[in-house]
């Protein structure tokens, strides 16, 4: 038993340090808040794994210092661990400053104790009494934090629902690995392999939480990558308006992120289209949630999402992203569409009134050219038979028609001016009535 327990050690000391390096390296490329806690919780579980490999002596004051400094960090854990669960849902301000003078007063007593019994040593009573509001301790905050992890896995996409659970999961598994590591007080007992044996399965849910394998989380996100590839494919299909072609991703796009709503929005900050937002929600229809603005060809794309999204759900938004980029080049292909069908049923309206007006004038000039053709030939014909009044009547309408007919051609040079932006116009005010 003591071979087996002595592996499951070393196994813990693995996984433990590399959840602790993992947690540290993400801070480290993202440096948000949540890595921030995340860093701090995982890391001194690191610490306190590498920690307690070195000998721990009572007459060594070096040694005794690593026992103190191993007692701390266990202290620290939950409450890092429920400060990086606030990261994303800020608990109520008594509550998180009660919990702090409490985790402060642990670390207190743990520096004030006299002196740390050895595994496999009697216990004094004051030194149980330690362990036992210790044991409390832990078990209050950790099960908060445990019960606040599950709870948000309720509302997220498969991945972050999946991750959000295993982080619960693990730190209730931790919690019952470290009662039965304190109760049992020998390495070589029954309850010591079961405290070790559940600590290494904290680890790995720990790790496959924080960090899952990429095969995992495609497994994990099969039913949303069905539906996300459905999406692309419509965006193939024709459609007449950006309404419609918005309408076709909105949803599968909000399933992604686990989004409570969505929105397109052009270059120039108009709605496009929109899913599970009213008219009169906008622009803010839930002030408490997690807004992610995505730049997409041609507008925007606006996420309303849960504030665990961003942290356990980066690939999905890397995801929608990319979904975003190709709406948004489906959107100009209709938007180009929309553009060359208004310039064509503008041509074919521009024909039609050229047509329109080519009949008008042909019969405008039809009638002044009819009747001087008339009188022309009447005074070839006719011109000796005539008398002098209606050789005057004859001249007369000759006259009038030809100042009819160019003033008709010009006005056709007007038009033709005006067509060509030659002449320049300047309005002015008329008197209606008089002219009429």
């Amino acid at each position: 038993m003591h071979d087996t327990v002595q592996a499951f050690r070393y196994l813990n000391l693995v996984a433990f340090t590399a959840l602790g390096a993992i947690a540290v390296l993400y801070w480290d490329h993202h440096r948000e808040r949540a890595a921030l806690w995340a860093a701090a919780s995982f890391g001194s579980l690191g610490l306190v794994e590498l920690l307690s490999f070195l000998p721990n002596h009572p007459h060594d004051l070096a040694e005794r210092t690593i026992g103190r400094a191993v007692l701390v960090l266990l202290v620290l854990f939950p409450y890092l661990l429920f400060r990086f669960t606030t990261a994303f849902r800020v608990a109520d301000r008594r509550l998180t400053n009660g919990l702090f003078l409490l985790t402060a007063a642990m670390i207190a007593w743990t520096l004030a104790l006299p002196r740390l019994p050895q595994l496999g040593e009697p216990r004094p009573d004051w030194f149980v009494a330690y362990l036992v509001a210790g044991g409390l301790y832990w078990s209050l905050l950790s099960i908060s934090s445990a019960v606040r992890l599950w709870r948000a896995g309720t509302v997220q996409p498969s991945v972050a629902r999946r991750r959000t659970r295993l982080l619960g999961f693990a730190t209730a598994v931790l919690t019952l690995a470290l009662l039965l590591f304190v109760i049992a007080n020998d390495l070589d007992s029954a309850l010591s392999l079961a405290a070790q044996g559940l600590g290494t399965i904290s680890a790995l849910a720990f790790l496959i939480g924080f960090e899952p394998p990429r095969v995992l989380r495609l497994w994990w996100r099969t039913g949303e990558q069905i539906r996300l590839q459905e999406a692309i494919a419509s965006l193939l299909e024709f459609a007449e308006s950006e309404e419609e072609m918005a309408a076709r991703v909105l949803e599968p796009a909000a399933q992604i992120v686990g989004a409570r709503g969505l929105a397109i929005r052009n270059a120039a900050g108009q709605l496009v289209a929109s899913w599970d937002i009213s008219e009169e929600e906008w622009p803010e229809p839930w002030p408490e949630a997690e807004v992610v603005d995505l730049d997409v060809p041609g507008g925007s794309l606006l996420v309303w999402t849960s504030p665990y999204a961003p942290f356990f759900g980066d690939e999905e938004l890397s995801l929608l992203r990319t979904l975003g980029d190709l709406t948004g080049l489906a959107l100009d292909r209709v938007r180009l569409y929309q553009a060359e069908h208004e310039a064509r049923l503008a041509l074919e309206r521009a024909n039609e009134i050229k047509t329109n007006f080519i009949a008008l004038a042909a019969h405008e000039l039809r009638t002044p050219m009819t009747t001087i053709h008339g009188f022309v030939t009447t005074l070839y014909h006719l011109a000796d038979r005539l008398d002098e009044a209606q050789r005057t009547s004859v001249r007369d309408s000759l006259l009038e028609q030809t100042e009819r007919m160019a003033k008709l051609i010009e006005q056709l040079l007007d038009l033709s001016r005006l067509d060509a932006d030659v002449i320049a116009i300047a309005p002015e005010p008329v008197r209606v009535r008089e002219r009429v």
